[in-house]
């Protein structure tokens, strides 16, 4: 880990995943992604030949990734690759990826009776019957967490040279199975999340979308970004969810999309290609998922949620100024960070300014953290009292209150470059609280 701090929370060492349709697209991304940081990965494919390449790819650079022949579409064949999976990893899964998905655009009145069974069936059938086979295996990993691959379509109208109306349906069905499932598997031990890409650029968008200058020109001049995300964009975040470090968040679809949700009009100045990333080789971490060479400005930062994002910061390698009222406390702060490594200076304030948004073309990203009842000195008194803390737990799917800690870490990866294509979103880390509608026993 970078930083001067070893984080078991930023690992998936030791983890197990499974991840279908892995061998091209995102769904490469994503293999790679929890690969590089340390989980055993099994994937899967239609085309064999495909897949071995895939595979010998991998092997080369160290991820222990193994993959077999198999068509999701099918229910049989969801069935024999579950017991394959129960097989490699002695009956535990910790993590289900999502991912298989296909479309048709035309007219929605051109639509036939079996373009609408075909997507149903792959897009929603398809990982509705993985996650009840993959269940048992994820309740004894203790500690498993199921992420969709949505779209951004599943949140806004989205027409291009035609309808997407079924697509758009599949992948609202697939967002608020996340929220059902988050509510009703938390108390196995079972995150479940979304993650909702706009345009990114995959072989397939490129021969196709982007084959044409005027949908590209529509495209970026609805993203505030001014451009198409990139596959490793979407797997930070995919990869993110299923780390320990976002323990406490479940039920939370979250646009990968540049801004293009949140935005009413946009006039963007396109922002530069991201450049190359360097391949992550073996279980090592690249320099997306560190924060070394960065400054952060923390205010409040000496005690409760604060404390622990400087610390999250510092541990990451990046360089913290934080201010607070209390000169005996920032001071005693400031010992402590010192003795543990980490690069904080810190000044006494008497006025704490109010940080403007600035635009995107500034190359400024803005993102909102959303908590609910999180564990600091602040707030103990309110967990003192029994009656408050058990009407809390049973608000919460999760059935327990927040740690600093699993707020922080959220707040540094919305802060990493991994986290370069997500912008205006409001993610909240609550146990599934704003998800969970009625629940009677």
């Amino acid at each position: 880990m970078a930083g001067n701090m070893e984080d078991t929370r930023w690992s998936l060492r030791g983890m197990t995943a499974l991840v279908p349709g892995g061998t091209k697209g995102i769904g490469c991304a994503i293999v790679e992604e929890l690969a590089g940081l340390g989980a055993s990965v099994h994937t899967c494919s239609r085309n064999e030949a495909e897949l071995d390449k895939c595979l010998g790819e991998w092997e080369s650079k160290g991820f222990r990734v193994t993959g077999s022949v198999c068509d999701v579409t099918s229910r049989t064949q969801r069935e024999t690759l579950i017991t394959k999976v129960s097989s490699l990893f002695n009956g535990k899964l910790d993590i289900l990826i999502n991912n298989v998905a296909t479309t048709i655009w035309k007219p929605t009145v051109e639509f036939t009776a079996d373009d609408f069974s075909s997507m149903m069936s792959t897009n929603v059938e398809s990982p509705y019957h993985m996650c009840q086979l993959t269940h048992p295996l994820l309740k004894c990993s203790g500690r498993a967490s199921i992420v969709f691959i949505s779209s951004v379509a599943g949140v806004l109208a989205v027409y291009i040279s035609g309808s997407g109306s079924i697509y758009s349906a599949t992948k609202g069905a697939v967002n608020q199975l996340t929220k059902n499932l988050a509510c009703e598997w938390a108390k196995d031990n079972i995150r479940v999340n979304a993650v909702a890409p706009w345009f990114i650029r995959t072989e397939l968008v490129d021969k196709t979308l982007f084959g044409d200058e005027k949908v590209v020109e529509a495209i970026i001049s609805r993203t505030p970004m001014g451009r198409a995300g990139e596959p490793k964009e979407v797997s930070s975040l995919v990869a993110f969810l299923c780390l320990p470090a976002a323990s406490y968040m479940t039920g939370q679809t979250i646009c990968v999309d540049g801004g293009a949700t949140r935005a009413t009009e946009a006039e963007p100045e396109p922002e530069p290609e991201p450049e190359p990333e360097p391949e992550m080789a073996g279980n090592s971490i690249d320099r997306r998922w560190s924060l070394q060479g960065m400054t952060a400005l923390v205010t409040g930062g000496t005690s409760g949620i604060g404390l622990a994002v400087v610390e999250e910061f510092a541990g990451l390698g990046a360089t913290v100024h934080t201010c607070s009222f209390n000169e005996s406390q920032l001071n005693e702060c400031l010992r402590h960070w010192e003795s543990k490594g980490f690069q904080v200076t810190g000044a006494l304030i008497q006025l704490t300014k109010n940080l403007a948004c600035e635009w995107a073309k500034d190359n400024i990203r803005v993102n909102a953290v959303a908590l609910w009842f999180v564990k600091t000195e602040l707030t103990k008194p309110i967990f003192e009292d029994n009656k408050s803390l058990e009407a809390i737990n049973s608000r919460t799917p999760m059935g327990r209150i927040g740690e600093p800690k699993e707020v922080s870490s959220v707040v540094a990866f919305l802060c990493m470059p991994a986290a370069s294509y997500i912008t205006g979103q409001t993610v909240c880390v609550d146990g599934g609280l704003t998800v969970n509608g009625f629940a009677f026993p």
